[in-house]
């Protein structure tokens, strides 16, 4: 009786450790997404900054990757994760981030635009029949824009939220679409040393 309670006790014991390693497993892998996020920033941040200048450099992806990996890394030291797994999320993170930043840079386009060239045209076409008020010029404005791209105001957000619309009726697709392949390959290749370094560790 005394062994079987022995023997009982060990296979408790393992079972606590198993699930207890799991528990610490799904919290690993949460810190090391959410390190590999906070990482890649200052290389998004960069990239946006690099791209209103009218370029795109292989240099923000490779600090996209570095920093996304050295924070994975940081977050999940103590942890025991497969190096497939960081690769995943980590290549995750700088695809997400090339996808976010080439949008932001398209609605930031469109949003100049409508502000610096379709709206003052508009104002001074409309002005110049001499029939109407400057703010039944806005209303007409924000009625044509909101029948045409289904908003109002043409700000950042709404260029961001309706940037597919916009983006065909500029007639823009083949320019849009190659923005992402052109930005995703630097991405990849700013990249490649990074990872490979990554996963020889």
């Amino acid at each position: 009786m005394e062994r079987f309670e022995n023997n009982y006790t060990s296979y408790s014991d393992e079972y606590n450790d198993l699930n207890l390693f799991k528990e610490s497993s799904g919290v690993t892998l949460v810190k090391g997404i959410l390190g590999a996020v906070v990482g890649a920033i200052p290389g998004f941040l960069l990239w946006l900054l690099i791209a209103r200048l009218g370029y795109v450099s292989a240099y923000c992806g490779l600090l996209i990757a570095a920093g996304s990996v050295y924070g994975y890394s940081f977050m999940t030291k103590k942890g025991d994760l497969s190096p497939a797994i960081g690769f995943v999320i980590c290549t995750l993170v700088l695809v997400v981030s090339v996808i976010i930043a080439v949008r932001v840079d398209w609605a930031w386009e469109f949003a100049k635009f409508f502000d610096e060239e379709i709206y003052p045209e508009f104002l001074s076409e409309m002005q110049g029949y001499g029939l109407f008020t400057n703010a039944e010029i806005e209303e007409a404005y924000k009625e044509s824009l909101k029948e045409l791209y289904g908003f109002e105001e043409a700000t950042f957000a709404n260029c961001f939220k309706n940037l597919s619309t916009l983006v065909e009726y500029a007639d823009a697709k083949f320019d849009y679409t190659m923005d992402y392949v052109i930005s995703g390959a630097c991405g990849l290749f700013g990249a490649g040393v990074t990872y490979t370094k990554f996963i020889k560790k």
